[in-house]
């Protein structure tokens, strides 16, 4: 899996203070839902 890659978005995403974020890629929200699912207890 590579997470060092480009974005072509042209509008920065920001939170809710207004801040730069970073967003998830389909990919990498399905294996953080996994990976949490799978340690849980």
């Amino acid at each position: 899996m590579r997470f060092n890659f480009f974005s072509r978005n042209s509008a920065p995403t920001v939170n809710h203070e207004g801040a730069a974020a970073f967003t998830l890629t389909p990919k990498v929200e399905l294996y953080a839902a996994v990976a949490t699912a799978a340690l849980s207890d």
